[in-house]
């Protein structure tokens, strides 16, 4: 049992050490250093046959790195070719040569595209000056509107108010309509029965008249038989 677990312990350390000087093969883009050819050999020694000769800013990319070589694959002409190449020949940037160049081309190209700007800037601009001023145009139209909406608002508030005030006038002068109905009908029965009133009146004052007029008519019819007695 002690033989398996110092065996165990064994290969477990084995298995470390062969990871710790193994290659690394994770692909890492990188490029040939400043103002130098180097070699591109078959093999990670200066004794291997060289491939090709490659110029300062050559893009590569590098498959694994071993005692101070890289084994690289050529991403620019030639794609297929791979091979070892010196450490200290690889640098993580681009050369400076080719940012200039990058810098260069990429100004040349900004100054032909240069008028196009200033053209759209300078048609940019007129539209903005024709939007402000339809903008300027609808904001005082939207302005006179939303007065006409006030006073529409104010007009109708008054209609339903005066729509109001009619119903209760309409009402009102049904009712005095009504009573003047009432009033005319009392008035006319009044009428005639002063009329009444005025015939039984004057009715009675001729018969009293008459009455009178009898009486004194005995009299003197009295009187004058007493004279001729």
């Amino acid at each position: 049992m002690k033989t398996t677990h110092i065996q165990a312990v064994i290969t477990l350390i084995i298995f470390a050490l062969c990871i710790m000087v193994s290659p690394s093969f994770a692909v890492e883009d990188a490029y040939v250093t400043d103002s130098f050819k180097v070699t591109l050999r078959t093999g990670p020694s200066t004794e291997n046959k060289i491939i090709v000769m490659l110029s300062s800013g050559q893009p590569v990319e590098i498959l694994e790195s071993e005692n101070g070589w890289s084994h690289v694959r050529l991403k620019e002409n030639n794609l297929h070719k791979e091979g070892w190449i010196l450490s200290r020949y690889l640098i993580k940037r681009m050369p400076w040569k080719d940012e200039v160049k990058s810098l260069q081309d990429s100004n040349t190209e900004m100054k032909v595209q240069l008028p196009r700007v200033k053209r759209e800037l300078s048609e940019a601009q007129s539209r903005e000056k024709v939007l402000a001023s339809e903008l300027e145009e609808k904001s005082a139209l939207l302005d006179k509107l939303r007065n006409e909406y006030e006073t529409l608002k104010s007009g109708a508030s008054s209609y339903l108010e005066l729509k109001k005030e009619e119903a209760v006038t309409r009402e009102a002068l049904d009712k005095t309509r009504e009573e003047l109905k009432g009033l005319t009908e009392e008035n006319r029965v009044l009428i005639s029965s002063k009329r009444n009133i005025w015939f039984m009146s004057g009715a009675l004052v001729l018969l009293f008249g008459l009455i009178i007029g009898l009486a004194i008519g005995r009299k003197q019819a009295k009187n004058r038989s007493s004279l001729y007695s």
